[in-house]
């Protein structure tokens, strides 16, 4: 059948009723690497066994090396197994009727958690520890933690685990809270800290503020990124070489050197992003921080202004030079722009990267991007393959946005990655961007390791340098190290700075950084593609380091059999990142919004005010439909038994009234395990392509993609439509197309017709 799980929307939920209570996050800083300990408890306030599923963001660098469950007063370690055997352990157990905890990773910064048989009133913790750079940019450590997953869009022809990263969204706060409690330990003299998220507070009693400071946050929600700054009263620039257990970390920011008298001409292409979950505030601040930065241009520069969403569109042909009659244009572009469609961000990088280069000047591409989207391996290979000369720069805007994507685009980009709040100003990050493209950069960078056996430094090529943003280095050697000497050129000149070792002592975050570096260096290897043998490298690495990645997870197992009957999942939905319409973000499909389709579902019509619906089934049992304030019914999802067939069954609903009276209601129900069969024709003439399809049973919805053209992608609504064929006309020509067809009872089918 479809599905074999029971699921739970919030709609038809009390936000009490979820499994999760609360998450509370013990943060420890004290120096370039914060070390966390995330603690999630999750509750079971229903009297039967529950599984509880949730999907989570972490820092998309954070190296996640240890796991625990707890049950009252029982603690179970959990072990570090490749993903296929740990989930075949979990599944095993629950199976058996044993409580177990599962944790897994998607992306980088995409994790789900899955707890099974917890007990009618029972609560169970799951605690990870991790550890994660601290950001140091222009003189101030900043910390991030994220906390919830904003609504990818995921096309299902481009990502096949696009329902993994486009968990269901709340429309309203799911009650769940997060504390925080921070301790800062830099052993040097600290100046401010604040946050331009929450409000911090430091607590009284507290001796060592000279040098520390500690805050802590209780009952937040969960709805927004936690940045901390911490402004440490140092005048000098950041220099560090940390050392642990054969591991070392660099961190070097060198003396800024005086701006250029001559700049050379720029060409200067921004691209925004206008689909659906920029709409409203996020839209406003993109449309202002590009007000700035076309009116900031220098006499001799050249702009593009291009914007995307289910397709690009951009100002003009090609580049024009930044006079006031140009600059006029580009601001009556901005000002016309709008938050909707989907986030086909490819169709921004293409038009972006594809124009040829002009070897006169330095070509910079600037997206201002909140980079909701699941494709992201598709979006860096392309970034790579087209890049060449030129220098990418991200800029996230929003509370929540997806902070992997925009890093790893300005680091393959050789750029920069600005994040705006939404409590910030986009004008002065556009000033701090010009301020930085215009000095001189530290390039052509080589290390001196003195004679030290190096195993492997990451990242793998030493990235450029702009101004006020350091060197960061982890590497892993063998022998003696003492010290490190950096060579490079700033400028006309030559640069050189030699840096001592600290050994560092306590724990392991030198260690399991370098190791989360590796697997990150390794994955983008397969941008392009997944190949078994660095698929191999990555678990020898993540196992010898018990680290969590995408192809390895943390499982822990109670050994008693605790539950011999049935089990109920229930999905935690994310909150709503703050300032995104989530109704709009997810292009108005409610279904995304509460949960993933698959499971049968009964809907009654009946009355809001009804005291009670029940529902008989042909097959046997007898359940109790909730009420579903959003679309106004009464529903119910369900199993169906294996040994049930497939065809027409008639479902009587025994509805309570208000005055109390009962009437009996009857509903037809079509059970379908098998997926659609369709025939497709695919023609060509006078510049369009006709695609025509005969299903033999009908259809809910289809897709047609053209191979290699996911923008041009075409959706039909086909409920309440019986139709012997359907006919899409895509504009162009094409040899393949892709269909992905859905029968009203949600099975799915896809498949590639070539042209005739």
């Amino acid at each position: 059948m479809t599905l074999l799980l029971h699921t739970f929307s919030l709609s038809a939920m009390a936000a009490s009723e979820l499994p999760l209570e609360k998450t509370e996050v013990d943060v420890l800083i004290t120096g370039p690497y914060a070390e966390l300990t995330v603690t999630q408890v999750f509750s079971n306030p229903n009297e039967d066994f529950i599984e509880a599923l949730y999907t989570f963001p972490l820092h998309q660098d954070a190296a996640v090396d240890d796991m625990e469950m707890r049950m009252g007063d029982r603690v179970i370690k959990g072990e570090i197994q490749t993903k296929e055997d740990a989930r075949n352990t979990y599944e095993e157990a629950v199976s058996n009727g044993q409580t177990a905890a599962l944790t897994e990773q998607s992306r980088d910064n995409i994790f789900h958690q899955s707890i099974g048989n917890i007990a009618p009133h029972e609560t169970i913790t799951v605690t990870l520890h991790m550890t994660q750079p601290m950001t140091w940019e222009d003189g101030v450590y900043t910390f991030e933690y994220p906390m919830t997953v904003g609504p990818r869009f995921a096309p299902a022809t481009l990502v096949e685990d696009h329902e993994a990263v486009t968990p269901p969204t709340s429309i309203g706060p799911t009650g769940a809270t997060v504390d925080i409690d921070v301790a800062v330990e830099l052993g040097m003299p600290i100046g401010e800290v604040w946050s331009q998220t929450h409000g911090v507070q430091e607590l009284e009693g507290d001796d060592s503020y000279d040098t520390g400071y500690r805050t802590s946050l209780h009952d937040l929600n969960g709805d927004k990124d936690f940045v901390l700054n911490i402004d440490p009263q140092n005048d000098q620039p950041l220099a560090s070489l940390l050392v642990q257990d054969g591991h070392f970390a660099l961190t070097l920011e060198p003396q800024q050197a005086p701006v250029a008298d001559h700049v050379v001409p720029r060409e200067l292409i921004f691209v925004v992003d206008n689909s659906c979950s920029m709409n409203g505030v996020p839209m406003g601040m993109a449309k202002d921080a590009m007000r700035q930065a076309l009116s900031g241009m220098l006499p001799n520069d050249s702009f593009q202004v291009i914007r995307f969403s289910d397709a690009a569109s951009q100002m003009s042909a090609e580049p024009l030079p930044a006079t006031p009659e140009n600059i006029e244009k580009g601001l009556a572009f901005v000002d016309g722009m709008n938050g909707m469609g989907g986030t086909h961000m490819m169709a921004g990088i293409e038009a972006s990267l594809d124009y040829p280069y002009d070897p006169e000047r330095q070509r910079i591409v600037c997206f201002m991007t909140d980079g909701y989207i699941g494709n992201e391996s598709q979006i860096l290979a392309a970034i790579e393959d087209k890049l060449g000369p030129t220098r990418l720069f991200s800029f996230g805007i929003g509370s929540s946005v997806n902070r992997y994507l925009l890093d790893e685009m300005s680091d393959i980009g050789r750029g920069h990655v600005t994040y705006v709040l939404l409590n910030e100003s986009p004008e002065g990050k556009v000033e701090e961007f010009y301020d930085r493209i215009a000095r001189p950069v530290l390039t052509d960078i080589t290390l001196d390791f003195h004679g030290a056996e190096i195993d492997a430094v990451y990242p793998e090529r030493a990235p450029d340098l702009f101004a006020g943003a350091p060197l960061q280095l982890v590497g892993r050697y063998d022998g003696d190290l003492t010290q490190v000497t950096i060579r490079g050129r700033q400028g006309h000149r030559q640069y050189e700075e030699t840096l001592t070792l600290v050994p560092v002592d306590d724990g392991t975050a030198v260690a399991s950084t370098w190791a989360r570096q590796r697997v990150k260096a390794l994955e983008r290897h397969m941008n392009h593609g997944e190949d078994q043998d660095t698929i191999d490298e990555i678990v020898e690495t993540a196992l010898s380091y018990r680290l969590l990645t995408r192809h390895t997870s943390f499982v822990a197992v109670e050994y008693r059999m605790r539950n011999d009957g049935d089990m109920t999942t229930l999905v935690q939905p994310s909150e709503a990142p703050e300032g995104v319409d989530v109704m709009k973000a997810v292009g108005g499909d409610v279904s995304r919004v509460y949960m993933p389709p698959g499971d049968p579902l009964l809907t009654i019509e009946a009355p809001a005010d009804a005291q009670e619906v029940i529902a008989l089934f042909p097959w046997g049992p007898v359940v109790e439909l909730e009420w579903d304030a959003l679309r106004g019914r009464w529903f119910h999802r369900f199993l169906v038994p294996r040994d049930v067939e497939d065809g027409e069954y008639v479902i009587r609903a025994f509805v309570t009234m208000a005055d109390g009276s009962t009437e009996v209601w009857t509903e037809t129900m079509h059970i379908d395990s098998h997926a659609p069969e369709l025939e497709v024709e695919v023609t060509s003439d006078r510049g369009v392509t006709r695609v025509e399809l005969w299903p033999e049973e009908p259809l809910r919805s289809i897709l047609v993609t053209p191979v290699g053209h996911p923008e041009l992608a075409h959706r039909v609504d086909l409920r309440g439509r019986d139709e012997e064929s359907i006919v899409v006309v895509l504009p162009g020509v094409f040899d393949e197309v892709t269909i992905v067809a859905k029968d009203r009872a949600m099975n799915r089918v896809e498949v590639t017709a070539t042209k005739e």
